[in-house]
């Protein structure tokens, strides 16, 4: 054909079409996708293959007849880094002797076989529009490069105090540095390529709404961080079966994502939206998942419908590029080469069950009166490898619910309370001590704000919420991302985790002890707490003992069950067998714990404990009844705080009774009494019931001998307090 080759449809289509020369409707159109890597090729050239062919992919130029022109391109660019390798080496010359005798220079054979590499690749990369000059005309306006090193600076300004931010920001982001650094001590590692993919996919989605819509999205710093994390960090992938770690045909271990839920909560106009709806149509076409199915739930079909557009407006305001890759619908965006789908879901449809979910968003979280949406997404990720579950909220009042339990869990995780890997929490809140008044703490609640939020839209609501009372409660919750409740936690847990060390067994043994036992109900969590006091300075010391029924762990949801189990396996856990409580056991258990021991009481709650504690007074422990009331529970957490605050409260180290610790919850009455509360449902607080129990007795009786029993007829009445 005379002429000049002509530009591929593709291309003019992502450059534009400046000439008058009509695109070739008719050209034919091969489906799209990238073909499969050619299996002669070493493992550099699988993977370069497959690099390259993905990011043609996402840009809309890559078929999968294109097989054999991206297989030469691949081809010259591993012998062209083969040759730059020996080079390096060996140098780019080499001394050879004359017939004179002469030393000379000589040009590595390399040398030449490498600039012969570079022609072929231009060749080839000019075919793709990989080159600056055959970009030239290209007209999309896309942002810079977002790189992963962008949200590890922003980790380190955040936990250097640079950036505004709150604690449990501050948490977050020096777990993400320590996990860089220390990850890989426990097989998490950070894989820069998986990091960069993500971020590379975001700089083809546009905004959909307000000035900038249709143009490209610059990320944000905290955007950056929160990706990075979630599709960056990896573990290896383990046969169940073997216990073995899984290797591809190469040899190479499988990797699949450390982060399977994902928390995020952060106040309202800080480019939430951008996150979900962009992370759900990664999911469901740039995962490498096939059938993929992705869902956008809710509560009410309208709300789950919000992501859902969100992601099909990125679709039709990108057509050159993200539009390439996907199909949509009025109910469905859709992938047919992977047979994937992104759809919205909601709580009235009668579609929950058979799902099989590799990702699942819920957005605006605190609106769940109910678990039941989450439970349902929860379960149906079993088959999927690398599934990720994405809440995503700003601040409520429901502290009951499914969202206020998930950030209960993992303000947990940020503050090493409780171990788990698989979930990533960053919640974007201020202080305790922070005036909501006060501009500048703002940026801790809003860390988009300047950006994708005005300041003097805030400052507008904030003049508003300071001078009618009725407005407040929004401006806290929706803008300062505070959550609105009478309740507030009791127990400073950074003092009780600092707490002195218990003494020696065999000095504790001469100390007077008193017993707190709460068996809760038979279903539940059973706990006994020891507390003595040390005679010669008034510190007093406390160990503590749980028991749960194992039938218990099939009820609790998927975290807890996991953490119960942790911690049987560990030894500070005593699963009984059946679906109810062993009195029995816990019974010989509690003889056997305070063998040897200055026992002076054994307080228990009377409620349903009647033919426990009569079993014990068989056993002749001295026991006493103490109700769970405020009169006998006020003293004893006010005397528990004092002694943690001065130093003077000594207790083991228990890994569960300090869960349970930062569980409790106090409001205080009019008169300044307080009784313990729990922030959720699943926040046990067995643990201290029973120290606030044994403590209750300490007070009543720790400064005599003659007071309290030493043995207890069982055919006659308990003392009742």
């Amino acid at each position: 054909m005379a002429g000049p080759p002509k530009t591929p449809s593709h291309l003019q289509l992502v450059r534009g079409n400046p000439s008058k020369r009509p695109i070739n409707k008719k050209e034919p159109k091969p489906p799209s996708g990238v073909p499969p890597t050619p299996k002669y090729f070493d493992k550099r050239g699988k993977y370069w293959f497959k690099r390259m062919g993905e990011e043609l992919n996402a840009l809309g130029v890559m078929s999968t007849l294109d097989a054999k022109a991206l297989e030469m391109l691949v081809e010259a660019y591993v012998e062209y880094r083969q040759h730059c390798e020996t080079l390096d080496e060996e140098g780019y010359t080499y001394d050879v002797m004359s017939s004179m005798g002469d030393k000379l220079k000589k040009a590595h054979p390399a040398v030449a076989m490498k600039s012969d590499a570079w022609k072929r690749i231009r060749a080839m990369l000019s075919e793709f529009g990989m080159t600056p000059a055959s970009r030239a005309k290209v007209t999309m306006n896309t942002p810079a490069e977002e790189d992963p090193f962008d949200g590890i600076q922003y980790a380190e300004q955040v936990v250097a105090g640079e950036i505004v931010a709150c604690e449990l920001v501050r948490l977050a982001c020096q777990r993400f540095l320590n996990d860089l650094e220390h990850g890989p001590e426990r097989g998490i590692y950070f894989i820069e390529d998986r990091a960069q993919h993500i971020l590379d996919f975001y700089s083809f989605i546009p905004h959909v709404k307000g000035a900038l819509a249709g143009k490209p999205i610059d990320l944000m710093p905290w955007h950056v961080f929160i990706l990075i994390n979630i599709f960056g960090f990896v573990i290896p992938l383990i046969d169940e079966q073997t216990g073995k770690e899984v290797v591809d045909e190469d040899g190479d271990v499988v990797f699949v994502r450390r982060f399977r839920t994902a928390y995020n909560e952060v106040a309202r106009k800080n480019a939430k939206s951008t996150l979900s709806s962009g992370i759900g149509l990664y999911m469901t076409g740039a995962d490498g998942e096939g059938g993929a199915e992705v869902y956008s739930a809710a509560t009410t079909r309208d709300q789950a419908r919000i992501v859902f557009e969100d992601a099909k407006n990125m679709l039709k305001k990108s057509k050159a590029t993200l539009g390439r890759l996907f199909e949509f619908n009025k109910l469905a965006i859709y992938q047919e080469r992977t047979a994937s789908k992104f759809e919205p879901l909601s709580s009235d449809a009668n579609n929950l069950d058979g799902l099989n979910i590799h990702c699942g968003i819920v957005d605006e979280l605190h609106a769940h009166k109910t678990r039941d949406v989450w439970d349902v997404l929860e379960t149906a990720t079993g088959a999927r490898l690398q599934s990720l579950l994405f809440g995503i909220t700003t601040a409520g009042f429901n502290k009951e619910g499914i969202c206020y339990e998930l950030r209960d869990y993992g303000i947990k995780v940020l503050r090493g309370q409780v171990d788990d890997d698989s979930f990533f929490a960053i919640i974007y809140t201020l202080d305790k001590d922070d005036d909501p008044f006060d501009e500048t703490v703002w940026q801790k609640a809003n860390p988009g704000l300047g950006v994708c939020k005005r300041w003097d839209d805030l400052r507008r609501l904030a003049k508003k919420a300071k001078e009618q009372v009725s407005a407040r409660i929004n401006f806290f919750t929706k803008h300062m991302n505070i959550w609105v409740t009478a309740e507030s936690s009791w127990m400073d847990m950074m003092k009780w985790d600092s707490a002195p060390e218990l003494a020696s067994q065999q000095e504790l043994q001469t100390y007077p002890l008193w017993v707190g036992v709460d068996l809760a109900n038979k279903i539940d969590i059973c706990a006994a707490a020891k507390v003595w006091k040390q005679p010669d300075n008034g510190h007093v010391h406390a160990d503590f003992k749980f028991w749960l029924p194992e039938d218990r762990l099939e009820r609790c949801s998927k975290q807890m069950a996991e953490l119960y189990r942790k911690w049987a396996d560990m030894g500070h856990l005593t699963l009984t067998d059946g679906e109810v409580v062993d009195h029995a056991q816990i019974k010989e258990e509690i003889i056997e714990w305070v063998t040897g021991e200055n026992l002076n009481e054994l307080g228990f709650d009377p409620w349903s404990a009647t033919q426990f504690s009569l079993s014990l007074a068989e056993e002749g422990l001295p026991l006493v009844e103490v109700a769970q009331t405020v009169r006998n529970f006020s003293e004893s957490m006010k005397e528990i705080e004092a002694l943690v605050y001065a130093g003077k409260f000594h207790h083991s180290q228990h890994p569960v009774m300090n869960w349970m610790m930062s569980n409790v919850t106090v409001k205080p009455d009019k008169n300044d009494n307080i009784f313990p509360n729990k922030s959720t449902p699943e926040a046990k607080i067995d643990g201290p019931v029973a120290l606030f129990t044994g403590m209750s007795r300490l007070l009543v009786n720790g400064g005599s001998g003659g007071d309290f029993l030493s043995s207890l007829d069982p055919n006659e009445d308990l003392l009742f307090l």
